[in-house]
């Protein structure tokens, strides 16, 4: 079904969180994260007719970990993480150098889950700050009813339970 054939009864109509922008989309968006078209921020397209879309509820903390979106200054422990050959022996990329890591920051500050687009976030340790790894979710599905992610820790956190307290968090939010 193609927008044009679509009443007014299949879509959702609300308010973005951050701006106030008024937003409609499809129903098949409900409970999805979309993309204000003033400000670009995300919203979740509110699943019981609220007036007001919702906010990511990022950041998220657990026991050790505080899950949060990456900002510029994390490049070099990210790069720590992401320099780990093992990390990329199963993907179809080489292993970054510094301008990548950079580069996808820059990139990742806009990422969003519209359209296939990815969504990472940081796994930092609350008690010195250091980011030790990332997940990144991504939706699938012709109404956004599947979801993919991936897991990256750095080495020397590993079989210590972050990975498994970070999934713990971020799927809580996820779902």
């Amino acid at each position: 079904m193609n927008t044009t054939d679509m009443d007014d009864a299949d879509f959702v109509e609300c308010a973005c969180p951050h701006c106030g922008q008024d937003l409609s989309f499809p129903v098949n968006y409900v409970g999805t994260p979309q993309l204000c078209i003033r400000c670009s921020e995300l919203c979740l397209i509110p699943i019981d007719g609220a007036k007001v879309a919702g906010k990511l509820p990022f950041p998220v903390t657990s026991e050790r970990l505080v899950l949060r979106r990456f900002v510029p200054i994390d490049w070099k422990d990210l790069l720590e993480v992401m320099s780990d050959d093992e990390i990329w022996r199963y993907h179809e990329q080489e292993t970054p150098d510094d301008e990548t890591v950079i580069g996808w920051l820059e990139h990742e500050a806009k990422g969003n889950l519209n359209e296939g687009k990815r969504l990472a976030i940081g796994l930092e340790l609350k008690t010195s700050g250091k980011i030790i790894g990332s997940i990144s979710m991504w939706y699938n599905g012709e109404n956004f009813d599947e979801m993919g992610f991936d897991l990256m820790i750095h080495r020397d956190y590993r079989k210590q339970g972050f990975a498994t307290e970070a999934l713990r968090a971020f799927f809580k939010v996820a779902f």
